[in-house]
């Protein structure tokens, strides 16, 4: 349907008693009821002389996108949504922003749009809090219920998908994005939690033993939709870290509290997890990551720090073995991992060698090769092109090794 044809067919009150009754709840980050988000913005009145936008986008630190889905399936509704939106609103323009990357998906939307008539600006980028001051923004999750709404055909359910953490980088899929009822009994949607330590939904960070008695509810803030469960064997250290770098890649900086912040907690976790830590650099990095969740425009800088406080008041256990023992809880963190090759197994074949990207390790064909550890990447390459097995990862001691080059079955440990 044409949106100016929608439009006329439609009261305002009776819009908004639906909305009202539907109880939808605004899918992003404040994760407060839509009616009241909507009451909230008609009570605030509007600045003389700057536009009034109404806007859908993703969260600003969505990484994930699975949430597009919504978007690429059914673009007539989101827009329907937004248009509805814009028209409730009194806006001057609607804006739909989208990722930098998705530019075919924007050109799928704007043909929708102009099927549609629909007056759209598409913006490839994340969306400009600064500039929806004086506007209204809704998550396109929340634009499709609103369209559901005007349809009957509203359901209490929302979209999700769980992926497993192996190691702070490699995850891998555990289930598919699904549509969950509201009311589902939370570990019907992780599943199995066995072998898993830390659950994270949305900014929030739960010990896996917490998740049983939890129900998903409207107020359940899912953020990027992607429930996240981490296993024994994955640092939660390393992963906060590759979260504050994420965010960083993504901040537009002109937030003081988010551009500082993420540069501050990035330095403070990479001397944790690179074994030069101290333990007053913990309450340092509370302290700034407690001031970022209320001092930025949107939830790049308030989420940013999510990981950082989850990790420090769910797992202390593993900054204090880092900073203090001088060891990775979970094995993974390289700088606690020594890398060597035995020089009982080596029989000086050079696979190694012509494996190693820095040229780090020294050898000869037919003597012991040397891993010239102050170099080393610890990148890891190596140990699974040794054909003897020779090449050794461990976070325990190293024994005794060549100090020069060492023809094979030459080496004896004194």
């Amino acid at each position: 349907m044409k949106m100016n044809e929608l439009l006329k067919s439609l009261d305002k009150e009776k819009v908004l008693s639906q909305i009202q009754r539907a109880g939808i709840t605004e899918y992003g980050t404040l994760n407060e009821g839509l009616a009241e988000k909507l009451d909230r913005f008609f009570q605030s009145g509007r600045e003389e002389g700057t536009p009034v936008l109404a806007a859908g986008a993703l969260n600003n630190n969505d990484f994930s996108h699975m949430l597009l889905d919504i978007l690429k399936k059914e673009p007539e509704k989101v827009l329907t949504g937004l248009g509805v939106t814009a028209w409730l609103t009194d806006a001057d323009r609607a804006v739909l922003y989208l990722p930098e990357e998705e530019t075919e998906l924007a050109g799928i939307v704007e043909k929708s749009a102009k099927e549609m008539e629909m007056d759209l600006l598409i913006v490839n980028e994340i969306a400009d809090m600064r500039l929806l001051r004086n506007g209204i923004i809704n998550h396109i999750q929340t634009l499709a219920a609103v369209a559901d709404v005007l349809n009957d055909r509203y359901e209490a359910k929302t979209l999700v998908s769980v992926v497993k953490y192996t190691d702070s980088k490699t995850a891998e899929t555990v289930s598919e994005p699904r549509y969950v009822p509201f009311g589902t009994q939370m570990q019907e949607v992780t599943g199995s939690l066995d072998g898993v330590k830390a659950v994270q939904i949305g900014d929030a960070l739960y010990l896996s033993e917490e998740i049983p008695p939890m129900i998903l509810t409207e107020r359940t803030s899912l953020g990027d939709g992607v429930i996240k469960l981490y296993t024994d064997g994955c640092c939660m250290l390393d992963a906060a870290f590759e979260q504050l770098m994420k965010s960083r890649r993504k901040s537009c900086g002109k937030c003081t509290f988010c551009r500082e912040g993420l540069i501050q907690l990035y330095a403070g976790m990479k001397e944790v997890i690179s074994g030069k830590g101290k333990l007053p650099g913990m309450k340092i990095m509370e302290e700034i990551g407690e001031a970022m969740t209320f001092s930025s425009s949107c939830t790049i800088g308030n989420s940013g720090s999510a990981l950082v406080l989850g990790t420090i008041e769910k797992f202390e256990n593993e900054y204090v073995d880092h900073i203090k023992r001088k060891k990775c809880t979970a094995g993974s963190c390289l700088a606690f991992v020594n890398i060597y090759i035995d020089p009982q197994k080596c029989m000086g074949c050079g696979k190694c060698q012509e494996t190693c990207e820095g040229s780090y390790i020294e050898g000869l064909n037919g003597y012991i090769h040397m891993i010239e550890d102050t170099d080393c990447t610890k990148c890891g390459k190596c140990i699974g092109i040794c054909p003897e097995s020779a090449i050794i990862s461990t976070t325990g001691r190293v024994p005794g090794l060549p100090d020069r080059l060492t023809k094979v079955g030459r080496f004896k440990r004194y």
